[in-house]
């Protein structure tokens, strides 16, 4: 079975080919780790919750070889996995700091029973955030520019004189 993706010549996994791969193994796995993969978004979180119980990712490009794997096996060992994963998740992202000279990082540690309730809770937000911008008063909309714009994002009102 081929993994890797074709339009990256064959060097890189998908989200799709790590499912596929797993669900043909017929099991279920304690926890993905992905350490150096820019994979810890939402996205990735549902298509993986049901191969494994969890989720350890990165979001920013890392520096180095990745992650602390002696720690992780020696946290592993001597610690329940949440735990483990926790006590990796921080020694890792401060050896990141340390050694790289600039850039963002992190991990995170995803429990993947949580995600159901995680994307609920993120569309209740999105929906209340959607009617006030569409229903709410003008002090209600620009409170929401003003927070999109220090956030970088695409202002919804700039979206709607671009719509014209």
């Amino acid at each position: 079975m081929d993994l890797a993706d074709k339009t990256y010549g064959g060097t890189h996994f998908t989200l799709n080919s790590i499912v596929s791969a797993v669900n043909k193994s017929n099991t279920h796995l304690k926890a993905v780790y992905l350490d150096a993969c820019v994979m810890n978004m939402c996205e990735y979180w549902y298509g993986m919750k049901d191969i494994a119980d969890y989720l350890m990712l990165s979001t920013f490009n890392v520096p180095g070889d990745g992650g602390s794997y002696d720690v992780l096996v020696n946290a592993l060992a001597s610690q329940d996995i949440e735990s483990a994963l926790a006590t990796h998740c921080k020694y890792t992202v401060q050896k990141w700091d340390k050694d790289a000279a600039e850039g963002l990082h992190d991990m995170s540690a995803i429990r993947t029973s949580d995600i159901e309730a995680f994307g609920k809770a993120v569309k209740n937000f999105t929906d209340v955030l959607d009617d006030t911008y569409a229903n709410g008063s003008a002090e209600a909309k620009e409170y929401i520019d003003i927070e999109c714009l220090q956030q970088g994002r695409l202002l919804p009102g700039e979206l709607r004189k671009a719509e014209k």
